[in-house]
């Protein structure tokens, strides 16, 4: 059924147990306009695109985003996805919805790129008809079929079917769930990857992809007829690092080992070795830093007041691993204040007392000691760290000891400062980090200060002379260095080769930067 060719009225969707069978499982927003970026990046004007599953229609609908005229063409097996939103999108330029089944779709039909989210259908639910295990098998043909498990996923044939409606030197980019990484089946799917083409890029998130669905998945960007040296892995927590991706380094997976490549691989660190001393050895003391009154009231983007100290607050504000000026000013009210800022005081002072529902421990400070505004400042340091963790896990050198806020822990190291610089925002401090740390949800984590302080470090007393002076060069290089580009992964990737050899000198080891930097995601 196409809409160019009749009139269609949406219909209700499937039974619950119907959409099992056909293993419908929603494409977030956020990753729909992601992946709709990296299609956008390889189209040219009037080339063909399919999404052999449009289900909401949420891919093209990100991807109509960009003005670029080209033909679309939707499939979709279950009618009562099919809105009137979706109908009105197809009667739109060069556009062609076909309600039926991507399985009979004939192989005839070819196209410059696909993108696609398929069906999750567990091998015990592919059922005759609908999802017939015969029928995809007799599509991809029996060639490719045997190297498949038996018990492999739906989305796995599926999946194949796309790459063979691709075009010479077509594109794919797909959505799928990550058990090919790990299952037996998996070695079958990438020997079928390197026959026909080459996956150029994996981006593994280890959960919350799918609306309403905690699994881990992968979006693969394969092209048809090339072949590549080199495969580009990046992994992520959940989809919402996705817009820090160019920020990322991948693990660079030479495409013959790409069949065997273990992607639970781990490095067996023995942080117990004396290689590593706890974080308390080398600093002061370490204290969170210093908590304002009111955020809302008490910090300003610029000096108010002559009370007024600078402060570290934001971290998104701090481009490189040094830090030169302030993000913000505290005001530091004291028995002895201006005359602008006991007026401030007096304003503010009713704003909160006539806010509900918030403020209280302030409100009842208020009410009860005349000197509520005051802030105690904690004493600042030349290292900060904010101990809530995404995907930057990154010490900031505080040479002009600015104050930090209570976001941050604070501590002091005055030996080999730059070494300790390149050594803190290593790929070894960052394992020991995430190991000490605790999930706070949707890719969020956080270390307490117990364990922050027992964070293993390498012990500088293990490196030579001259290999200390190359870490102190490469420190001094990353003060520069700009945290949110690809710029930092060559000053990183250095320390990280140097602290490396160094470790499996040390301990009789053979641990590969690869294996480093996958453990460090």
């Amino acid at each position: 059924m196409s809409l160019q060719h009749c009139h269609i009225v949406p219909e209700p969707a499937f039974s619950l147990e119907k959409k099992k069978q056909l293993g419908q499982f929603r494409t977030s927003d956020n990753l729909a306009r992601w992946m709709t970026d990296l299609v956008a990046r390889l189209v040219q004007p009037h080339q063909s695109v399919l999404d052999p599953c449009i289900g909401p229609n949420t891919l093209f609908k990100a991807l109509s985003r960009y003005p670029v005229a080209l033909k679309l063409t939707g499939i979709e097996i279950d009618p009562g996805m099919i809105d009137s939103e979706t109908i009105a999108f197809f009667r739109h330029g060069n556009r062609q919805l076909l309600i039926e089944n991507f399985l009979d779709y004939p192989l005839s039909e070819t196209f410059d790129h696909i993108i696609v989210n398929p069906p999750y259908v567990r091998q015990e639910l592919i059922v005759q008809g609908i999802n017939a295990k015969e029928k995809a098998i007799g599509m991809i043909g029996e060639e490719l079929a045997a190297l498949i498990p038996p018990k492999a996923n739906l989305y796995v044939y599926f999946l194949i079917k796309a790459l063979l409606h691709l075009k010479d030197k077509g594109h794919l980019v797909a959505v799928i769930y990550d058990s090919w990484l790990y299952n037996a089946f998996g070695k079958g799917l990438k020997e079928i990857f390197m026959k026909l083409g080459n996956v150029g890029s994996i981006y593994h998130f280890k959960n919350a992809v799918f609306d309403k669905v905690d699994v881990g998945a992968t979006v693969i960007h394969f092209q048809k007829n090339v072949q590549a040296d080199d495969i580009a892995y990046y992994r992520f927590e959940t989809a919402e690092e996705i817009n820090q991706w160019q920020a990322t380094e991948p693990v660079v997976i030479k495409t013959a080992d790409f069949y065997e490549y273990n992607f639970n691989s781990a490095p067996q660190l023995d942080f117990d070795n004396d290689f590593f001393i706890p974080l308390k050895n080398i600093s002061g003391t370490i204290k969170r830093g210093t908590a304002a009154v009111i955020n809302d009231y008490f910090l300003q983007p610029k000096k108010m007041f002559k009370e007024s100290l600078p402060i570290i607050k934001d971290t998104t504000r701090i481009r490189t691993f040094s830090v030169n000026r302030p993000t913000a000013y505290l005001l530091n009210a004291g028995k002895k204040t201006s005359a602008a800022a006991k007026k401030y005081l007096l304003q503010i002072r009713e704003q909160i007392l006539a806010t509900d529902g918030a403020y209280s421990a302030v409100k009842e400070k208020i009410q009860t000691n005349g000197h509520w505004h005051k802030v105690y400042i904690k004493k600042p340091g030349n290292f900060i760290f904010n101990y809530y963790l995404r995907n930057n896990i990154d010490f900031i050198l505080n040479e002009q000891l600015f104050l930090a806020s209570d976001n941050f822990y604070a501590f002091n190291i005055t030996t080999q400062v730059d070494a300790y610089l390149a050594v803190l925002n290593s790929s070894f401090t960052r394992l020991s980090i995430l190991s000490r740390s605790r999930s706070q949800g949707n890719g969020l984590r956080k270390i307490q200060l117990y364990e922050f302080k027992e964070t293993r470090v390498v012990n500088l007393s293990h490196l030579s002379p001259g290999e200390l002076e190359r870490l102190s060069q490469l420190g001094k290089q990353l003060k520069k260095t700009d945290r949110y580009s690809e710029d930092k992964h060559a000053p990183t990737r250095l320390i990280d080769e140097l602290l490396l050899e160094c470790y499996n000198r040390h301990t009789n080891s053979d641990i590969s930067l690869n294996d480093l930097k996958i453990s460090s995601y």
